[in-house]
């Protein structure tokens, strides 16, 4: 059926926008088995009968003998999570006109409901308007309103913080709940305590997180700052007497001596039998700290509950302290964390791959314990303060150190807050994750090598992952173990894109409109109000990624920089077919201030059609003539610098890494990323070529399907460039027919940034890639280009 401008598919439900889209629409497999499906169902309906007012007593059989007695049965379909009907589907429609003639149906003694079953026709899924939930910390419209209309990005983050702080009253209600469970356990072990720890108490909690809580079997010499008074008389006339009385009190005896799983079994029956409004109450004791998780519905908090787990406390009480040792800690942290959580690389529900708030603090406090910084003392420093307290030994940790804030301000350096939020993002833009531990027990980023060097013999069983972050007191954890190299890859992105927006005109003053500026930049949902104002993908080639023949290992022997320049110019070639013809972009050179670029994408020949020798000379005159470039002028610590010939530097062919950065990149950090023009490039080296590509369609998309019916084709088998090829060529076609994943703006143009950069004597090329238009799909397409690209390098083999 057409529309004024779209042809529909009654079958499919859906939407095309020409006459020839719904010819081959019709033609495809997929609307003829839905149509096949249609009629399928179309015919069962007419044979079936629906049967209503059912109870659970009633089982499938008892329901098909009562029917067979009308007519042979076919299949009964009962609705097995309520009982509350059943579809009865007979051999012929005679037998449901019979059904139907009988005005009463009585089954099991109790009458039933008969009617034709009616037919619904197969719909396409239609997206449902999400229903946006009340999340934890979440900054609503109201706040970001009253963000905005603050004066400077300090008071922004002690606005954010007062925002998403826990209230006394919020405090004083998770207190409740631990006197509550505290009178419950006082009743089987009288010196029983319960207190809370972690986010509830110490300063970084933000409204309805969850109530971490410890059981202590017995707290007589138990020291702990946020210990729970007992319960007071009303708390205790809310337990339920009569189940107290019913209860097996030999099962808490000696629960000391009981293993994890006995142990948890036992508190999970306290809990769910005696203390009032409590449900799903469940033991987790496989757990690194086994737990009881359940939630209390007055409160509403979502609880967990470990057993003499007084490493957590003392924790606590580190945390604490630091919050109080200097002011911007605080509010640092809140606004660390809601970036985070807006970027969706902090705050795992339950068990995931995200960093966990604890660990990104832990991040927060390293930073500020560095030299540079110095607004924070190490532990390790704390525990040197300590030399005439009391020592504290848990579990074997030397967990001492001095919690007197007179001792220890002193020595914190005068920096404001929002210097150090933007010297946040430009600390951990320079660290490793992968190849460093970061330490907030000694107040640095210690390489993984020394780091396992230096370890005492319980500390050697620290798991090193794919972020490495050492728990302050108990280090063999490695608090950021659970995070994958996706996460990893996603935060050392976010961080780099929040450098660049720290560094930008809008962070630092609002453009008196009201609109968002400062704070809002990093921590509003939906706040890339420009895309091409970010840095949104940084793709690295080194030696060491690439495989070549031994004729072109020959060439390098006394002469590298001819070698170089000759291994530059094939990896140049190896973009262009790559983007041009195997993608099929539109790509073309942009001029950088009115000079032709040295290497014209359309006018050069593919990587397929090149055929390069050992007579480079000229190549790497034409490569490496700096007269043709524009000159840029770097911003540095020390003024201003012109940026000098790479090849003067080592250039012995190391390998380098290779990595994809929604950016990543290092480089750009002390550099002047303000500039409005793109020919301005935030990264260091020697510029090859700026250039334009276009595409009408996302062909990252659907590929697989096609690619695993044309890969069985023989002459695709041994040539993945061919196929690939085809595979786009396959992609697009079906998408131009579909018409419905055009881009907005009718195409999806991205700008391109080729240098050469010499790096602790290694050679690589960097390709950084920002969008020309307003595409949300660029985002997706830099994580296609990162895999896909790689990819194929590794099926090259240079020669």
């Amino acid at each position: 059926m057409a529309s004024s401008n779209k042809f529909l598919c009654d079958v499919c439900n859906l939407s095309l926008i020409s006459e020839k889209a719904m010819e081959e629409h019709l033609k495809g497999k997929k609307h003829q088995k839905v149509e096949e499906v249609t009629k399928m169902r179309q015919i069962q309906a007419k044979k079936s009968i629906f049967v209503g007012n059912l109870v659970k007593s009633m089982s499938e059989i008892e329901i098909t003998d009562y029917f067979m007695k009308v007519g042979s049965v076919e299949r009964v379909i009962l609705d097995k999570e309520k009982h509350r009907y059943a579809i009865v589907e007979f051999q012929s429609e005679e037998v449901v006109e019979q059904a139907l003639a009988t005005k009463k149906h009585i089954i099991g003694g109790r009458k039933v409901n008969v009617k034709q079953r009616e037919w619904k026709p197969v719909m396409g899924k239609q997206k449902q308007p999400s229903k946006k939930k009340n999340t934890r910390g979440q900054v609503d419209e109201g706040v970001v309103e009253s963000l905005v209309a603050l004066d400077n990005v300090t008071e922004q983050m002690h606005g954010l913080m007062a925002q998403l702080q826990l209230s006394p009253d919020d405090v004083n209600l998770r207190y409740l709940v631990c006197r509550l469970l505290q009178s419950v356990f006082q009743e089987f072990m009288p010196y029983a305590a319960v207190a809370p720890y972690g986010s509830s108490v110490n300063s970084y909690g933000v409204k309805g997180c969850d109530l971490d809580l410890n059981l202590t079997i017995d707290s007589r010499n138990l020291m702990y700052e946020f210990s729970t008074p007992d319960a007071e008389d009303e708390i205790v006339e809310k337990i339920d007497k009569k189940n107290l009385k019913d209860f097996d009190e030999s099962e808490t005896m000696d629960i000391d001596d009981n293993d994890d799983s006995v142990t948890m079994e036992i508190i999970c029956k306290i809990i769910r039998q005696l203390v009032p409004g409590v449900k799903h109450v469940r033991g987790i004791p496989l757990a690194r700290k086994p737990v009881v998780k359940f939630s209390h519905s007055q409160s509403g908090l979502l609880c967990d509950i470990s057993i003499n787990n007084r490493l957590a406390l003392r924790n606590t009480e580190l945390l604490a302290f630091y919050g109080k040792l200097n002011a911007v800690v605080r509010p640092l942290v809140f606004a660390i964390r809601q970036w985070a959580k807006v970027k969706q690389i902090a705050g795992n529900v339950g068990a995931g791959p995200k960093l966990t708030n604890y660990a990104l603090t832990l991040l927060v406090i390293t930073y500020l314990q560095m030299e540079e910084v110095k607004v924070l003392p190490s532990v390790k420093e704390l525990q040197a303060a300590n030399e005439d307290g009391d020592e504290c030994i848990i579990d074997g940790w030397n967990c001492t150190f001095n919690c007197d804030v007179n001792n220890v301000a002193s020595i914190a350096k005068e920096n404001s807050l929002d210097n150090l939020l933007v010297g946040f993002y430009k600390f951990y833009a320079t660290v490793d994750f992968s190849r460093n531990v970061i330490c907030p027990r000694k107040g640095k980023i210690i390489p993984i090598e020394m780091f396992q060097t230096e370890a005492g013999e319980k500390e050697k069983e620290f798991k090193c992952g794919c972020l490495n972050v050492q728990d302050p007191l108990e280090l063999s954890h490695n608090v950021a173990g659970n995070v994958n190299e996706k996460t990893v890859k996603r935060l050392a992105g976010e961080i780099k894109v929040a450098q660049v927006r720290c560094q930008s005109k809008r962070f630092s003053k609002s453009d008196g409109e009201r609109k968002l500026w400062g704070l809002m930049l990093l921590v509003k949902e939906g706040t890339s109000d420009s895309l091409k104002a970010e840095v949104t993908g940084c793709l690295e080639v080194g030696f060491g990624n690439c495989t070549f023949l031994d004729s072109f290992k020959s060439r390098w022997d006394g002469n590298q920089n001819g070698a170089i320049a000759e291994w530059v110019h094939q990896v140049m070639l190896f973009y262009k077919t790559v983007l041009q013809d195997v993608l099929k972009f539109d790509c073309h050179v942009e001029s950088l201030d009115g000079k032709e670029d040295m290497f014209d994408m359309n006018n050069q020949p593919t990587f397929e059609e090149v055929e390069v020798t050992s007579s480079n000379g000229s190549l790497k005159r034409h490569l490496e003539d700096d007269s043709s470039l524009p000159t840029k002028k770097l911003k540095m610590d020390g003024g201003e610098v012109h940026n000098e010939n790479p090849q003067t530097s080592d250039t012995s062919l190391c390998s380098a890494d290779v990595s994809f950065i929604s950016s990543t990149d290092s480089h750009a950090i002390d550099m002047d990323v303000q500039s409005s023009t793109s020919s301005v490039i935030s990264l260091p080296g020697e510029h090859l070529i700026t250039y334009i590509c276009k595409t009408k369609f996302p062909m990252w998309i659907g590929r697989r399907k096609h690619k695993r019916v044309l890969m069985k084709a023989p002459e695709y088998k041994s040539n993945v460039f061919a196929l690939e090829r085809a595979v786009t060529t396959k992609v697009v076609k079906e998408q131009e027919l579909m018409g419905d994943v055009n881009f907005k703006s009718g195409s999806m143009s991205l700008q391109l940034h080729l240098r050469k950069v010499f790096e602790d004597g290694s050679c690589k090329l960097v390709l950084k890639m920002e969008p020309v238009t307003e595409e949300i799909e660029c985002k997706s397409f830099f994580h296609f280009f990162d895999n896909f690209f790689l990819k194929l390098l590794s099926e090259h083999t240079f020669q």
